[in-house]
């Protein structure tokens, strides 16, 4: 069992070191000479041990000085901390137990006759080894299934005289590995003395052994062969299985099934210790624990007494030794789990994790691009950088954990050691191996156990018998009430190896890091309220209780196509073409754009997403007719500028989320339906909300959640491609697409493991009361049938679709009473009370200083009882906005103060970030606690489009006052789009200059640029001006690349989109900060007391705050306001001088047009 390399080497890399160098010169000659020996003698071998790269394993000298074998890619050695010793036991069990195979039997290895059994087994192997014969001193043929490091031949040809042996090994790497352990010289010298035949099968793992034998027995006579199995290997599990069950005359060619080769149930270590019968019986079991135990179950978890109560392992069973020890014993093999003392194995084990539980730390960071300018993902990544930095240290596990998933039990030894020296608040047992579970019912107290957690007021889940489904799904349970920063913060510990349970594991810890992602933190739970605000005070309609209850059956039996924008949807053109008037169909999310493209309007189209991100996606489809004559369905948080592009909207709350809190919190005898299933994709929002309306039969066209190719992972008329089909960005490097799951139509595709989360809570939306129709190739559902286009016959429905649909839309959704709804929010969230409460917040920061890790914790606690508070008092949104950051800053604490030492550099740091971060909330909260997300995702896309769409409605002219400046501009609008001949019969006019005087009274709007750093008057500026001021020439040595016409033309363009209370422009400024400084260009003393708001390219600043309907540009942008002004907001990006004087070659070319 503690096979984890860590433990195999010495604590002391030094130490370890001059052991490796002690062996090194020796290893390294004896490989020499068996390579010249194998190149002689058997070129073949030497050709394999040459030239084969593909094992993982090699050689490793541990602290004892002896040899083992590792695996490089799991860390996990062969052998225990003797090898040599080790295998001379194995060796004595197999001279004790020798398994014979009679060449002449006709009969199978098991007849009912047979009464002998095998310390009390009844399995195959038990029953051949019951019938050994410990006196056989010649066994003239021994097939040995492993070679391993190779001790084991010489011992062999020394004990048991043999004339042949056979040797079998699959992995190249052992046999590379024993080039370092064995003389080849001397085994095959003292096999030629004795006349002994060696066979080596390299790369084969036995499965030809009738064939071989057969072969072996045409040379010398074979009346019978003995076989030694030297390690556990599914395939020579399978050769030992049948040659105990089958007559040697029906074996044929041996090949074990998929399941014996994947069955995490049936994995057995490949180095166990030899079963001997005066060590394990089942006789000494402790029947009174037991009983104690079962006891324990039915009070406190009778659900899991139920299925133990008469429970009979399948293939583990529970054996003890003469001190009660407990050991598990795999009946088909007879091989055991443990080694020699299973309780104090399984001490080493959570000894070593509670010296490096860091390890396995969850707080993750965020990579992604769209939501990278979030105040908590900006703490978050900031963060990260200082926690980073504590990987290395040897932190002990901390006395009280918040949190703990325990991953294979095994006998369960682990847990009173645990138990020891640490309190566990929540703890998550996850035991796939229901014969474990039923044997730790014989070792270890789980009354006390129980009775534990029930004193302390902690929380205990047990799951058993699956791979780590179930336990996902309560932990998402876990998330909606705890917040998903207590998964941050826990610690995973795998109580057992299990090869084929290895990506199960790893799956399991990315959807931990999913459900992480998924949590509420400050700028979604304020976009989210501020949105949900909105929606309220615009009369948008949400689901209602009454009005599913109250909607006809006619209604409810017309089918529903809900549409993804999976792969599969390129083949589903002319079944949706023939299906606009039979079924109501609803597309998903980004599937909009293709079904555009194929002239396709579905009735509802849905969104998730509350970021800005639906709106960048829908206006990509440059067909705002079309979005006008679709209904948007989506939950509260639905960005508003994705409202307006459709011709209505219906909303439904979405459980989970602050902005669904504090409205029911409000109004706690509501009368909207809440939506629990719908997440993590678009999907299941569509899904979560047909299945409440209670549609009876719903239809899968495009829902793939799954590919065959990485290349094509959803369909090809969409954004994710361009018009020749080829990716956008490499989808692959940016997911991890390398599950293998079951498919609909095909047998396996690959997904991610956001989709993987996605299927399993869409198994729990739909029931068995629809009927689903699959007809996506992609991932297989259970609930679903699978269907080809060909075979669809939608149900007829009663009266025309357009009534139906009409009388759907009014029945179910309804206004909520705004003036109620707005009278409530003023009352019970103030905003004085929120000022007073941050200010509180940051009073606390200001105060906090560490000298221990006790005040650490003692901070922790005080600050989340300033939040509790705050939420208990109930007078302000600090604890809807805050939570789920607060989480994050705890955690983070926490995981600094259990490093041994260097904890309160990192401690002190985290807090100044967060009291930085803290500040640029309380400034945005105070100016703009209700405005909307700003989030740009297409950029270049939107703009043009949207431009050039209000500049249709609204014809407008821009000018320059010097007229040689003109095809500067024209370029300057082509970057918007904007063709300038298409501006005759403009409404308005625009003037651009560079301070030339003229007049300016027939323009509507005026941009001024200022090309010298000079004191300006704001107050001074008109009405309807704006200026842009970029100081300097970019032709100067040693001058940013930016300040040059064509960027000052482009930024007075931004600036003539944007509200006239804009006065004033700094366009961003790529910047060698090595060389060059925002200073030798900008004075932010000029624009100290202004508001800033933030472009891509430029800051804009007004003398009051921007309402939010003066915040949207004529291109579609959405300003945000910059708390608190710095340097760092007015640079675009660090580009060293010598990559600047490329722009300014580039800048050149435009110029000189």
């Amino acid at each position: 069992m503690l096979k984890n390399v860590y433990l195999h080497i010495h604590s002391d890399d030094d130490e370890q070191q001059l052991i490796e160098k002690e062996r090194v010169g020796e290893m390294t000659a004896l490989e020499r000479s068996n390579l010249n020996t194998l190149q002689r003698r058997m070129p073949g071998l030497y050709e394999l041990a040459c030239m084969d790269e593909s094992s993982t394993s090699s050689i490793i000298c541990n602290k004892h000085g002896e040899l083992n074998i590792v695996d490089q890619k799991t860390g996990r050695v062969l052998y225990g901390e003797h090898p040599r010793q080790e295998i001379s036991k194995h060796v004595d069990w197999f001279l004790e137990y020798p398994f014979r195979i009679t060449c002449s039997d006709t009969q199978s290895g098991r007849t009912e006759a047979q009464t002998n059994r095998f310390l009390g087994f009844d399995s195959p192997i038990a029953v051949k080894l019951s019938e050994h014969d410990s006196t056989v001193s010649n066994m003239d043929i021994v097939v040995v299934l492993g070679l391993g490091l190779g001790y084991q031949l010489d011992m062999l040809i020394d004990r048991v005289n043999p004339r042949h042996i056979i040797i079998y090994e699959p992995d190249i790497g052992y046999l590379k590995s024993s080039l370092f352990a064995i003389s080849y010289k001397a085994l095959l010298e003292r096999a030629n003395k004795q006349g002994v035949g060696l066979y080596f099968q390299a790369g084969k793992d036995g499965r030809d052994i009738k064939a071989d034998i057969t072969e072996l027995s045409e040379v010398t006579p074979a009346d019978a062969f003995y076989v030694y199995k030297h390690y556990n290997h599914p395939v020579f599990d399978k050769v030992v299985k049948d040659l105990a069950l089958e007559a040697w005359c029906d074996i044929q060619q041996i090949e074990p099934s998929e399941s014996e080769l994947t069955s995490f149930i049936d994995y057995v270590p490949p180095w166990t210790q030899p079963f001997y019968s005066h060590q394990w019986t089942r006789a000494g079991l402790n029947l009174a624990l037991f009983e104690s135990n079962l006891a324990a179950l039915k009070r406190y978890f009778p659900d899991i007494h139920e299925s133990m109560v008469n429970y009979s392992p399948k293939n583990w069973w529970p054996v003890s030794n003469s001190d009660g020890i407990v050991n598990l014993a795999y009946h088909p093999t007879m091989s055991l789990l443990y080694g020699e003392n299973p309780c104090v194995e399984s001490k080493l084990s959570i000894e070593a994790f509670k010296k490096r539980p860091n390890i396995d730390g969850l707080v993750l960071g965020y990579n992604g691009k769209k939501l990278r300018k979030y105040q908590h993902y900006q703490l978050v990544n900031k963060c990260e950088a200082v926690l980073n930095e504590l990987e290395e240290s040897n932190g002990d596990l901390p006395e009280s954990v918040k949190s703990m998933i325990i991953f294979g039990l095994g006998v369960g030894y682990q847990l009173p050691h645990l138990f020891e020296n640490h309190t566990v608040e929540k703890l998550f047992i996850c035991e796939p191996n229901p014969d474990y579970f039923f044997a730790s019912l014989f070792s270890i107290s789980w009354s006390e156990v129980f009775e534990r957690f029930d004193v302390d007021g902690g929380h205990l889940y047990i799951n058993i018998g699956d791979d780590g489904s179930h336990l996902i799904e309560d932990l998402l349970k876990q998330f909606h009430t705890v917040g998903p920063y207590v998964l941050a913060s826990t610690y995973f510990y795998q109580g057992y190896y299990n090869a084929n349970l290895v990506n199960a594991i790893a799956r399991l810890r990315e959807q931990l890091k999913v459900i992480i992602a998924m949590g509420d933190y400050y700028d979604h739970a304020k976009y989210g309220i501020a949105h949900t605000t909105w929606s309220i005070n615009n009369n948008i309609r949400y689901l209602t209780k009454t009005g599913i209850n109250c909607l006809a059956e006619k209604v409810k039996r017309m089918p529903v196509i809900l549409v993804g924008n999976g792969p599969s949807l390129d083949t589903s053109i002319e079944f949706l073409k023939s299906s606009n008037d039979k079924a109501l169909i609803v597309s998903c999310g980004t599937s909009l754009q293709t079904l555009y493209k194929w002239g396709i309007k579905p009735d509802f189209h849905a969104e998730i997403e509350q970021n800005r991100s639906t709106y960048e996606w829908a206006t990509k489809i440059d067909g705002f007719e079309y979005l006008k004559d679709i209904t948007l369905i989506s939950c509260n948080g639905i960005h508003p500028d994705t409202c307006r592009l459709y011709k209505q909207t219906f909303l439904a709350l979405k459980e989970g989320e602050a902005s669904t809190v504090f409205y029911t919190e409000m109004f706690p005898d509501h009368d909207f339906e809440i939506l629990t299933k719908a997440f993590p994709t678009v999907t299941n929002l569509a899904s979560d909300i047909v299945n409440k309306i209670g549609f009876q039969s719903i239809y899968l066209v495009g829902i793939d959640l799954g590919f065959v190719d990485d290349k094509y992972h959803h369909s090809k008329a969409s954004a994710y491609y361009d018009d020749d089909g080829e990716e956008m960005y490499e989808y692959a490097k940016e997911n991890d697409v390398t599950l293998l799951v079951e498919g609909n139509i095909r047998p396996f595709v690959y997904t991610k493991y956001e989709f993987k989360i996605a299927q399993a809570m869409l198994e729990q939306t739909f029931t068995n009361q629809n009927s689903v129709y699959n007809l996506s190739d992609g991932v297989k559902f259970s609930f679903a049938s699978t269907l080809a286009y060909k075979d669809v016959l939608f149900d007829k429905f009663e009266g025309s679709k357009e009534v139906l649909f009409e009388e759907l839309c009014s029945s179910c959704f309804a206004e909520a009473n705004k003036s109620e709804f707005n009278e409530k929010k003023e009352k019970r969230f103030s905003h004085a009370s929120l000022l007073e409460e941050l200010e509180a917040l940051s009073h606390l920061l200001e105060i906090t200083t560490f000298d221990t890790k006790c005040s650490v914790m003692e901070f922790v606690d005080k600050h989340r009882d300033l939040l509790v508070k705050s939420y208990q008092r109930k007078k302000s949104f600090l604890f809807f906005y805050l939570n789920g950051t607060v989480n994050f800053v705890n955690s983070a604490l926490s995981k600094v103060v259990n490093v041994d030492n260097d904890w309160l550099m990192p401690a002190t740091e985290i807090i100044r970030l967060w009291k930085d971060s803290l500040k640029k909330i309380t400034y945005q909260l105070t100016h703009d606690e209700m405005s909307f997300d700003f989030v740009s995702a297409h950029t270049v896309d939107r703009r043009n489009i949207v431009a050039k769409r209000n500049f249709m409605i609204c014809p407008k002219k821009i000018k320059m006052a010097s007229s040689k400046y003109e095809p500067l501009l024209n370029t300057s609008l082509s970057y918007f789009g904007l063709d300038p001949d298409a501006t005759i019969g403009a409404n308005e006019e625009y003037l651009i200059r560079f301070s030339e005087q003229c007049d300016v009274s027939s323009y509507s709007r005026i941009c001024t640029i200022h090309q010298r750093s000079e004191k300006i008057d704001l107050e001074c500026i008109a009405k309807n001006e704006s200026l842009v001021v970029l100081p300097g020439n970019y032709l100067d040595t040693g001058t940013v690349s930016a300040a040059n016409d064509y960027v000052r033309i482009r930024c007075a363009i931004f600036a003539l989109f944007s509200s006239k209370k804009i006065k004033v422009v700094f366009p961003k400024l790529p910047l060698d900060s090595k060389t060059q400084s925002i200073t030798d260009y900008y004075n932010l003393d000029l624009v100290s007391h202004c508001f800033a708001y933030e472009l891509e390219h430029c800051v804009l600043f007004s003398i009051e705050p921007l309402p939010e309907e003066e915040k949207l540009t004529l291109a579609g942008d959405r300003l945000k306001l910059i708390p608190l002004i710095a340097e760092r907001d007015l640079i675009y990006c660090e580009l060293p001088y010598e990559q600047q004087l490329d722009e300014k070659d580039y800048y050149s070319n435009i110029l000189a047009r």
